[in-house]
């Protein structure tokens, strides 16, 4: 999946993207175009847009746009 695929998925949705990365539960939960929660493990950050989920570096210092390519998305 490319980083825009994903970024387009994120802004259409209305319910959480779960997926593990480096053997942790992780998950993008689209609360509306302004709140996306973001966690991994025991990590969180709430992000403004879908630009910052997609650059925030919560996944072992990687963004989302970092690690789409190689990662199984479950929605």
């Amino acid at each position: 999946m490319s980083a825009t695929d994903l970024k387009n998925r994120i802004a259409s949705l209305v319910s959480h993207i779960l997926f593990e990365y480096e053997g942790l539960p992780c998950g993008i939960d689209p609360i509306n175009a302004g709140c996306i929660d973001l966690w991994c493990g025991e990590d969180s950050v709430r992000c403004k847009s879908v630009e910052e989920a997609m650059t925030v570096p919560l996944f072992g210092g990687k963004s989302l746009s970092d690690i789409c390519q190689t990662t199984v998305f479950e929605y």
